[in-house]
Order: C-alpha cells, then structure tokens, then sequence
C-alpha cells in the first residue's frame, strides 16, 4: 500500500484481497465450492455469486507486478491455515482496514474507501465497527 500512495494510485486492494483468498479456497478444495465456502465461513451460494465478479478483476489484479508477492502470500497463508474460528474474509478486511487507517489518514474517505474496495458508506460503516 506504501508504495501505491507513493505513486498517487488507488487499487481495490480489499476487493483483490478477497478474490485471492476465495481463489485460494477454491484451490485448497479442488474447486469443490461447498468446502471452499465451509472454509470461508459463508454459504456455497454467496461464493458462486462472487466468482463472476472475481473473474472479472482477474486481468487487472494479476496484471500488476506490485501484487504478485500479496498474492503469492495470501496463497500460501490460506493453503497452511487450519480451518480458522472466523471467516478469513473478515480477518482479512479487519487487518486491512486497520493498516487503511495507520496509513491513510491524509487522504480522503472516498480514496480510503476505494482502497477497500468498497463504496463510501460502507467503509464508514466498517470504520465504524472497526
């Protein structure tokens, strides 16, 4: 993320989190949707939802060189991990919305929110869970 602000550029870094994290389920399963969704703690169906919109961030997430070690890593910790107590979706989002908000502050809740990959409402109501 250093390295994004630095460059002036905002990527939907929590939308490629998620993505890659689901890609990693589904891999660890064999692409069995079911156990993958079990892993991610959420229901088969909201994965299948996902995939459409997961592939269609596939060309611009894995076209940029700046992700591919994020990527490998996220790959790596979901392969290893143990079946975790919480969604590592949430898990996740909770690190990154922290590291957004150490790492951000000098700029605006929408480029903030556009970093998460999500709209500004619902970053302001993740910050305000948070």
């Amino acid at each position: 993320m250093h390295n994004l602000l630095i460059a002036n550029v905002i990527k939907p870094l929590g939308a490629w989190i998620d993505d890659e994290v689901v890609l990693a389920a589904l891999d660890r399963y064999r692409d069995e949707i079911p156990k993958a969704a079990q892993f991610l703690h959420t229901k088969p169906r909201n994965v299948s939802r996902w995939l459409p919109k997961i592939r269609s961030r596939d060309e611009e997430r894995n076209g940029n060189s700046g992700w591919q070690k994020s990527r490998r890593l996220l790959r790596e910790w979901v392969r290893e991990s143990p079946q975790l107590p919480e969604s590592p979706l949430q898990l996740v989002q909770d690190l990154l919305i922290a590291h957004v908000i150490t790492q951000c502050s000098a700029i605006s809740a929408a480029n903030r929110a556009a970093i998460m990959g999500v709209s500004l409402p619902t970053y302001l109501k993740r910050l305000r869970e948070n």
